[in-house]
């Protein structure tokens, strides 16, 4: 009965947990940025060199 009591009470779970989440939460922010990053310097110099309406039909096929 001790043992049960000892192994709910110790918080490593939680703690596991806890940094799981922030390591994906990081990465997630991460790729997040770096995805906004390209997908605004594709579709600016595509607009530039291209007319806007074919930079809308090139998103809509993607």
């Amino acid at each position: 009965m001790l043992k049960v009591a000892e192994t709910c009470a110790s918080p490593t779970d939680s703690t596991t947990t806890f940094l799981f989440l922030e390591t994906f939460a990081f990465f997630a922010f991460d790729f997040a940025i770096l995805t906004t990053y390209y997908l605004v310097a594709f579709f600016l110099f595509a607009t530039v060199f291209l007319l806007p309406f074919l930079v809308r039909e090139l998103f809509f096929v993607f």
